[in-house]
């Protein structure tokens, strides 16, 4: 499986629809993306504007339909403006996701 975490530095007045915008697009992810079997996101509790995504992808493939879909497209042109840095990583996942009650 493959694990994308993404850390994003958010411009200060921006935080709160920048909290909308993510929230919906991982919900969006997860009820309609087969692939997709975890998208986490967290905000740092004394940086608010920062936001860490963590993502677990059946695979490549399943990552790679994520980024063309209408959902991702639209969230990017959204947000592009409040984002102030990105920085996204790509991990093998070693053990298997934990299921939150």
């Amino acid at each position: 499986m493959l694990v994308v975490t993404i850390l994003y530095d958010i411009e200060d007045d921006s935080v709160g629809l920048f909290r909308a915008a993510i929230t919906k697009q991982a919900e969006v992810t997860r009820q309609r993306e087969i692939g997709c079997r975890r998208y986490d996101v967290s905000f740092d509790q004394k940086i608010r504007t920062r936001c860490f995504v963590y993502a677990v992808f059946a695979d490549a493939g399943a990552y790679n339909h994520h980024i063309v879909t209408d959902h991702y497209t639209t969230f990017g042109e959204i947000t592009l403006p409040w984002i102030v840095s990105e920085t996204i990583e790509f991990w093998d996942l070693a053990t298997s996701p934990t299921r939150l009650a």
